[in-house]
């Protein structure tokens, strides 16, 4: 007997391997093996076995790791989904869905079942539309829009409650803070049937929660991107909340996107996908007005005041407008966030005596400087250096902080307002285990009037404003061109969507506070009364004009070197092999550097590609049967959530 096998390698084949006759009997398709490979041994997937093959002198599979398999029929299908719409080959599509693969530790599966305790106290009455498409097994995307977190999460549930005794569910959502909350509402109505699924989570934990999944003990998974791939018999029911946030997208290859994905694999048994959340993605609105997403809800809400204020560069970092919003939530003990962009002192460090920006060795981005810790660092990397007050370039002495960082920001409010009580909230202040918890005990009590916060804040706000004992009135944005004027055709999309957000946790009598040096811009007409229809019209008309989606599918193509001109040269070879292989089925766009041309040590070329759905099998076929030369790494993300 023959195995072919899928390594999780960049090789776009199978191998085929002898099964040994006393593994002959136990050997079949979704189980690991190991094997020889090369000069080492390689966990890889049987895809096939068949009774023979042509190939002569074959190695024989050295062991079976499971005892049973770990990858069900229709992972299959969405594995080889991905490494159509990836770009990536089946073994390295596989090992994603599977990611406790580096671990040989043997898996058996014994079907059992979990007891379904459900409590049927509270539930929100649903659409019949939804009801009829789970009876009958019909695959539908449903849209839920409700401004309140603790609204949606009451319809989600009466939806799993409806779902169940069709099959399982899955209930993604979009960060690692936000899983442990949702599974113990949920399993106040279903019990022990409710698992969490997040990186932080042990490999036995993860291990026990697949195998359990597979055996049919539990039923419903709460998690984030990665829990989209639990390996359920009779998916019924995804749930994406806060659909519209990017953390659905793998930073990693394979750079797939968890929504598209869920809405696949939930066709293969028939079941539906619920998007949700306070406002939905462009993505979705353009489904939604085609007639290929349902919309089941509307958003009923009282926006509070939105206030644009247009500062000049000698302004300061607290304009005076903003300190009497400040001192006015001081007086009435109420809650004030300051939303920054960068996390640190100043975002940038400048020398005057070498007339340069301070970077990274490896990543050449601008070192941010920290005051607190008196350290230079990397936010991509994560390298530090010490700084004492001279250039680490030229040992200079003349230097000035450029930009604004939270750190400066928290630094500024101390001097203007002495008697507040100031929290920085970031990934410096944020990212040990139990942080957030302390942030809303201290909220509590009554020790934090200020927080001055990065985008860390944004999935947490909601939860902050519903602390209890103060309450949240103020959000201002320091400087929203930061964010609006980035090098990327999503930035005005996200932007708008930040303040939506950033609104809805607010009260009627709140007020965001926006501050820019340029209030033509077309976003901020739509800003009253929070106009997202209106909004999302007008930048669907900028998106067709010039091709991006979703009228076009976009390729961002990025090739990774360690030397700077070998490595133009491969995207050089590439765009010549594209122009003919293509045969005009895509527009090609560069190469060219990326805004962040090095990082991690690796200088970066990227091709970005324009083109029609229709074309996409074709083009994803030709590009992955390009050869990179040794030295040279290449990444494809499809519909790029950045481009930056």
């Amino acid at each position: 007997m023959i195995a072919e096998i899928a390594f999780p390698i960049p090789v776009e084949r199978n191998f085929s391997y002898k099964i040994p006759g006393h593994l002959t009997a136990y050997a079949k398709p979704g189980m690991r093996v190991m094997a020889s490979f090369g000069p080492r041994k390689q966990i890889g997937y049987i895809v096939k076995i068949t009774a023979d093959s042509q190939l002569s002198n074959l190695k024989e599979l050295d062991r079976l790791i499971d005892q049973s398999p770990i990858i069900t029929e229709n992972l299959f299908k969405l594995a080889s989904r991905l490494s159509f719409t990836c770009m990536c080959t089946l073994g390295e599509a596989l090992n994603c869905i599977f990611p406790v693969s580096s671990k040989t530790k043997e898996f058996s599966s014994n079907p059992g079942t979990n007891t379904v305790s459900l409590n049927t106290t509270a539930s929100a009455v649903l659409p019949q539309k939804f009801i009829t498409a789970l009876k009958d097994g019909k695959t539908e995307t449903f849209i839920v829009t409700e401004s309140k977190i603790k609204d949606r999460i009451n319809i989600y549930t009466s939806m799993i409650k409806e779902a169940l005794p069709f099959g399982q569910c899955i209930y993604l959502v979009p960060e690692i803070m936000l899983v442990e909350d949702t599974v113990l509402h949920l399993r106040e109505f279903f019990g022990n049937v409710v698992a969490p699924w997040h990186s932080h989570i042990s490999y036995t934990e993860k291990y026990t929660t697949w195998k359990n999944a597979l055996e049919g003990k539990t039923k419903i998974i709460v998690g984030t991107r990665s829990a989209v791939f639990m390996p359920f018999s009779n998916l019924k029911l995804v749930i994406i909340d806060d659909e519209s946030d990017h953390s659905y997208k793998n930073p990693q290859k394979p750079l797939y996107d968890a929504i598209s994905t869920a809405i696949e694999y939930v066709k293969y048994s028939g079941g539906v996908t619920v998007l949700g959340g306070d406002i939905i993605s462009l993505n979705s609105f353009y489904n939604m007005q085609n007639k290929a997403f349902i919309n089941l809800t509307g958003i009923k809400n009282e926006p509070p005041e939105i206030v644009v204020s247009e500062v000049n560069k000698k302004d300061q970092s607290i304009t005076n407008d903003l300190k009497k919003l400040l001192e006015q939530r001081l007086l009435k003990n109420e809650l004030s966030i300051i939303f920054v962009n960068r996390r640190g002192y100043s975002s940038m460090v400048y020398c005057f005596d070498c007339k340069s920006i301070l970077r990274c060795s490896k990543c050449k981005i601008p070192l941010a400087y920290h005051t607190d810790i008196k350290m230079l660092k990397c936010h991509y990397c994560g390298i530090q250096y010490q700084f004492i007050d001279r250039c680490i370039k030229c040992r200079g002495y003349n230097m000035k902080f450029l930009g604004i960082g939270t750190e400066r920001i928290e630094s500024t409010i101390k001097m203007l307002l002495p008697p507040a009580k100031i929290f920085r909230a970031d990934h410096d202040t944020l990212k040990k285990p139990g942080a957030i918890d302390n942030l809303i005990e201290n909220i509590k009590q009554d020790k934090i009037d200020i927080i001055v916060a990065t985008q860390i804040i944004l999935p947490i706000i909601e939860k902050i404003s519903l602390s209890g004992f103060k309450k949240l009135t103020l959000i201002a944005i320091n400087n929203i061109d930061d964010i609006l004027y980035q090098q990327d055709f999503r930035a005005t999309e996200r932007t708008f969507q930040m303040i939506y957000k950033m609104s809805n946790s607010l009260p009627p009598e709140g007020a965001v506070f926006i501050q820019t040096a340029d209030k033509t811009h077309y976003i901020f007409k739509y800003f009253n009364k929070l106009n997202w229809k209106g909004f999302y019209k007008t930048e669907l008309s900028y998106r067709q004009e010039l091709d991006y989606p979703p009228y076009k599918e976009l390729i961002n193509i990025i090739i990774r070197g360690k030397d700077k001109l070998k490595t133009a040269s491969e995207a050089v070879r590439l765009k010549d092999y594209l122009t003919q292989a293509l045969a005009e089925k895509a527009e090609i766009l560069g190469p060219d550097e990326p805004p962040h041309a090095i990082l991690r040590g690796e200088h970066r070329q990227h091709i970005l590609l324009k083109l029609s759905k229709d074309d996409l099998l074709f083009v994803s076929d030709n590009i992955k049967n390009f050869k990179i030369k040794p030295g040279h790494h290449i990444l494809f993300d499809l519909n790029p959530y950045s481009i930056v």
